[in-house]
């Protein structure tokens, strides 16, 4: 059953923008959190419950996660990284505690928060050739405005190709 789950990346909010990494790696409370709906049968989720700090091991400076997505028994998520976006994972059955697995695991920055989606499958008659799993929001030219790179996430060896 799925259930409704946020995470809010506070470093940035509450340390100020350029003074810390915005993903804290030291366990210190940045304000980020994970929060979850204080009561499911509401239809307006209108109260939440704060878990947290959320840990980062290894960030380096990484900040803006994305969704995240899960594969086998572990969690995973994207963040910018450097000039490129770094894959970040748990097993944390909470999430609140996350390290660093892939620091080059798109060569490409991510831009708004390095958005990473899920394409639908493979539409009929395409049978010969591979169709994108996932799409991402990067900054490609480096001047602000998203690009978008389609490519394939291979579940098995955790990489991501652009097509």
């Amino acid at each position: 059953t799925l259930k409704p789950l946020l995470m809010i990346d506070g470093g940035c909010g509450l340390k100020g923008a350029g003074t810390e990494p915005c993903m804290e790696s030291s366990g210190s409370d940045t304000g980020g959190v994970i929060a979850v709906p204080g009561d499911l049968n509401d239809p307006h989720l209108t109260n939440w419950t704060k878990q947290g700090p959320t840990v980062f091991k290894g960030c380096d400076g990484s900040s803006g996660p994305s969704p995240m997505w899960k594969n086998g028994d572990k969690y995973n998520l994207v963040a910018i990284h450097g000039f490129g976006t770094a894959r970040f994972e748990s097993t944390d059955a909470m999430l609140g505690s996350w390290k660093m697995a892939d620091p080059a695991f798109i060569p490409q920055r991510g831009g708004g928060g390095g958005l990473w989606h899920k394409v639908p499958p493979t539409v009929d008659g395409l049978k010969e050739q591979a169709w994108p799993t996932h799409i991402f929001q990067c900054n490609r030219f480096g001047d602000g405005r998203p690009t978008f790179a389609l490519g394939i996430y291979d579940h098995q060896h955790e990489t991501f190709s652009n097509m």
